[in-house]
């Protein structure tokens, strides 16, 4: 497992890359879906190497400079640095933004593709997402 994890100004991004087969994986997914048997198995068959994004946050004082973007860019960086085939985040629509936050991830190549209880699950790229809405969530 790799850690990915940035502190700047006002905002922090924390994730990891990690081998599909590893449990983590749907313990991660656990904790805000039931379809976190579905998902993981899913990974573990058509990606070796994923990164989950576990945390992205910007103080509100601190949102609209692009921080948040920042962190994400380099968050794919790094994530593509490690060879990751797929990256997936729980998008936290449930808090408050000024912003769709859905349209955000997607506006960097994320894609929804089913609803939990607190957010969307959401995974880059943006195929890999089709792909896995298309054979789970038809």
């Amino acid at each position: 497992m790799h850690i990915i994890d940035y502190q700047e100004d006002g905002a922090s991004c924390y994730g990891y890359a990690v081998s599909s087969d590893k449990e983590q994986v749907k313990n991660y997914l656990t904790k805000f879906t039931e379809h976190s048997e579905r998902i993981s198995s899913w990974l573990k068959e058509h990606c070796q190497e994923i990164a989950i994004l576990k945390n992205l946050y910007v103080e509100d004082n601190m949102r609209g400079r692009g921080r948040g973007s920042k962190l994400l860019e380099r968050f794919l960086s790094e994530a593509e640095n490690e060879c990751v085939e797929a990256i997936v985040i729980i998008s936290d629509s449930a808090e408050s933004n000024r912003f769709k936050l859905d349209e955000w991830y997607g506006g960097y190549g994320f894609y929804r593709v089913t609803d939990t209880g607190c957010g969307s699950v959401m995974v880059y790229p943006e195929e890999i997402g089709m792909q896995m809405k298309a054979d789970l969530f038809p």
